[in-house]
């Protein structure tokens, strides 16, 4: 699951950057908010803390964020930093350490979808798998959800498709999908739940599966799907 911490010495700004954020979320990750530079740097070297992206205000009264990223690179190399801040003038300095995005709070909610997006497209927070935990025949399994095309409930049993099997299990798929893993799929039809990544288009209500597959989009859940399938391109472009 993915770390994710915001750094803001303005703690409602912090707040409203986490609700943001968490309404953008496409992936499952564990969000920590930090009021200070330093508070969050300490965090990583006495605790080991290892966030995969950090948001961090450039403004602040302790360690200003441009400071703060140069030590965070130093501690965590790999770390993805997207700079927000209330002070446009402050938008040359961010090049002075590599970074993402820059985020005018005023603009937080018209900017957070894109920079998560190429955030997300990092090598390594992409090697962050997300996993299926289900039980089949006696047995339980840990299916990354990148190998998992589509779930099918049919009468008291779930059929999780895979790219290469196909296991049955009793689990329900709103027990198997907990947390933010059900936002990986899209619920279309009374008994599917097709994974996102593994959708190749929408043609007249039917879901056409990179396997080569066609699921019918429900009555009740088809628009709800629809807009949710638009919504996911947004974040691919």
């Amino acid at each position: 699951m993915l770390k994710i911490a915001i750094c803001d010495d303005m703690p409602l700004h912090g707040q409203r950057t986490d609700a943001v954020l968490k309404k953008n979320l496409t992936v499952p990750a564990d969000v920590d908010i930090f009021t200070s530079s330093n508070s969050l740097l300490s965090t990583i070297e006495i605790n080991q803390y290892k966030p995969d992206l950090v948001f961090l205000d450039i403004d602040m009264d302790d360690m200003n964020g441009i400071e703060t990223a140069k030590y965070l690179k130093q501690m965590l190399p790999q770390c993805c930093i997207i700079f927000i801040t209330s002070y446009d003038q402050y938008a040359p300095d961010v090049y002075q350490v590599e970074h993402c995005w820059f985020i005018p709070k005023s603009k937080l909610e018209e900017y957070m979808k894109p920079a998560l997006s190429k955030a997300l497209s990092s090598t390594n927070i992409q090697s962050k798998e997300a996993i299926l935990f289900i039980k089949s025949y006696g047995k339980c399994l840990l299916l990354p959800v990148n190998n998992v095309v589509y779930l099918e409930r049919s009468r008291r049993h779930t059929n999780v498709v895979t790219t290469d099997s196909n296991y049955i299990s009793s689990m329900h798929p709103n027990n198997i999908l907990t947390g933010n893993l059900k936002d990986y799929f899209i619920h279309c039809h009374q008994s599917y739940w097709v994974n996102k990544q593994f959708i190749e288009t929408l043609e007249h209500d039917v879901f056409i599966m990179k396997n080569g597959e066609h699921i019918q989009l429900g009555r009740t859940y088809r628009l709800e799907a629809r807009q949710e399938f638009f919504d996911w391109l947004k974040t691919c472009l």
